[in-house]
């Protein structure tokens, strides 16, 4: 089975390598992230930050790093907004497929992230 590496930023603010499976990604997700309803942001570095969805509602507490770094990286937030919980960053190509992240754009969350 294919893996996916991507990275995750958690609520403590602990920034981890992961793969995901790539046959299941979407049960993958769920799974990185501990929720049963996803929300993604595009980024136009060709990232997506994936998030539950439910975050605010279930007591989440948020996850001002991830906030950060999605903001560092051109995601402009109502004022006030922010990440709940942990989030995790993935690729896409120009098609919308998940992909894994290229060495480069591990290296610009990393930097954003701070």
């Amino acid at each position: 089975m294919n893996k996916i590496p991507g990275i995750r930023i958690t609520i403590e603010g602990e920034l981890e390598v992961i793969e995901l499976e790539g046959g299941s990604i979407l049960d993958s997700m769920y799974q990185a992230i501990d929720c049963e309803l996803v929300q993604m942001i595009g980024l136009d570095c060709g990232v997506d930050a994936i998030f539950d969805e439910e975050g605010k509602y279930n007591g989440a507490q948020p996850n001002r790093r991830a906030t950060h770094t999605v903001r560092s990286l051109g995601f402009q937030f109502f004022p006030g907004d922010s990440l709940s919980g942990s989030v995790v960053f993935l690729g896409h190509t120009a098609e919308g497929e998940t992909v894994g992240l290229t060495e480069k754009q591990r290296k610009l969350i990393t930097v954003a992230a701070g």
